[in-house]
């Protein structure tokens, strides 16, 4: 096993705006795992201020728990390789005297079809009290992963937010990965996104082109790709470039047998804010091209299900924040697409078998909106293989008829003899034409 230093931050601008009491103790978020694989995983935490500390990872029967020493700093994201597939780890970290446990379990090799649950959480924003209770549930499912999908605080720029954010998950976050995405709550109007949502969140980067606001993930034959609905100009535009290559791959992959997609604004929705069309009329034929099986969304705080194209589409923005109800009069193609809504906190939990996608809405109290379930990876992999032939037969059809020409010169071309025959037919023509006239005014 090699453990490494993958990034670190320390900032005095942190520390100060916290609102952080003298008794508090060192340990102000986490820790909390981030970016997991097969044989790896980072492991963050957040101190009261810059001082050393220790990570220790063991493995389950392990003789032999493995240290590294972490030099003084205040945000640390230290990332662990050499771990074992699918594998079950007790790990702590030691600051100021005082030590926090968690545990972790590795994710399979990719394209292993061994089912697994994760859950999502929407919205949170400033409902801390909800946010807790849905963390308490969603932990009894035994999740794989947790997603979130926008508005994780209600102002990205305030530290005192992203402190009751962890801190309301924080048992959920100790022993299971979470993977974010941005919301407009996190930017708040601002063209760039605030240093709290880089800077305590170490995603996957290393798709090509992908910045820290959009990126994707595997877990198993799943994969995940993780927008920013919160983008627009050229950055929306080499988003969408970067989206159609990467669902172009996974549809290609024989590894990925799902395609999971979250973001924060709906591409369907009856709620206040409703369906978002300019990313629809961008993004949904992608969708659709590739056979996703499933997309998740937030912004509007209630719980819908909508289908469209063969793609299944949730809302799930129930995390905590001030619930919506349903507009009267919503879009068409919103009122079309949507098949259940109801304003409730909720978190969503899917389970994937094979080829069985099983979402189930639950309420803070355990209670069932709705649960529904389809078959997922052959039924896509034949609607993209039929898209793509209709696309070729399009192109074809389209295609200009080549020219044909006929072949000049060579031993066995008899291409030059029929063109001298008919020059000499033509030449022929006039002169015959004038024979026969003489002959006639005899």
């Amino acid at each position: 096993m090699v453990v490494r230093l993958a990034t670190f931050v320390v900032t005095a601008l942190v520390v100060a705006g916290c609102g952080q009491s003298a008794d508090a103790g060192p340990m102000r978020k986490g820790p909390y795992l981030q970016d997991l694989a097969p044989d790896a995983v980072t492991v963050m935490w957040q101190l009261s201020d810059p001082q050393p500390s220790t990570l220790t990872i063991e493995g389950v029967g392990s003789a032999a728990p493995r240290q590294l020493v972490v030099p003084a700093m205040t945000v640390a994201a230290i990332r662990v390789d050499g771990l074992a597939p699918h594998t079950h780890y007790r790990y702590r970290v030691e600051a100021a005297g005082e030590s926090w446990p968690g545990e972790l379990t590795t994710a399979p090799p990719v394209g292993d079809d061994a089912p697994f649950t994760f859950v999502v959480v929407g919205d949170s924003r400033d409902g801390a009290s909800i946010h807790h209770k849905l963390m308490a549930r969603a932990a009894l499912d035994g999740p794989d992963v947790m997603l979130g999908n926008g508005d994780i605080v209600d102002d990205g720029a305030r530290e005192a937010d992203w402190q009751e954010f962890f801190a309301s998950a924080a048992d959920m976050l100790r022993d299971v990965v979470y993977y974010p995405t941005l919301g407009n709550h996190e930017r708040r109007g601002r063209t760039v996104a605030p240093a709290g949502y880089r800077d305590y969140f170490a995603v996957p980067g290393a798709s090509p082109g992908a910045t820290p606001d959009y990126y994707t993930c595997s877990y198993g034959a799943t994969r995940f790709v993780m927008l920013d609905t919160t983008a627009t100009g050229a950055e929306l535009d080499a988003e969408t470039a970067w989206l159609d290559g990467e669902l172009a791959a996974a549809r290609r992959d024989p590894a990925v047998h799902h395609i999971v997609v979250a973001m924060h604004h709906a591409m369907f929705s009856i709620g206040t804010h409703g369906g978002t069309a300019s990313l629809r009329a961008r993004w949904t034929p992608l969708f659709e091209r590739a056979g996703v099986t499933m997309v998740i969304s937030g912004h509007d705080h209630a719980y819908e299900r909508a289908e469209h194209g063969g793609v299944h589409y949730f809302v799930s923005g129930g995390g905590g924040a001030p619930l919506y109800d349903r507009v009267d009069s919503p879009a068409a193609a919103d009122a079309a697409a949507v098949v259940t809504f109801e304003s409730a906190w909720h978190y969503l939990r899917v389970k994937i078998a094979g080829d069985r996608i099983e979402v189930t809405a639950v309420r803070p109290d355990g209670t069932v909106i709705e649960t529904t379930s389809w078959s997922d990876a052959l039924e896509a992999r034949q609607r993209a293989a039929a898209v793509d032939r209709a696309a070729e037969q399009v192109r074809d059809a389209e295609a200009p008829a080549p020219a044909v020409t006929e072949p000049v010169g060579g031993e066995d071309d008899d291409g030059g003899d029929r063109m001298w025959m008919w020059l000499l037919v033509a030449a022929a023509v006039p002169v015959l034409g004038a024979v026969a006239l003489v002959y006639a005014r005899r």
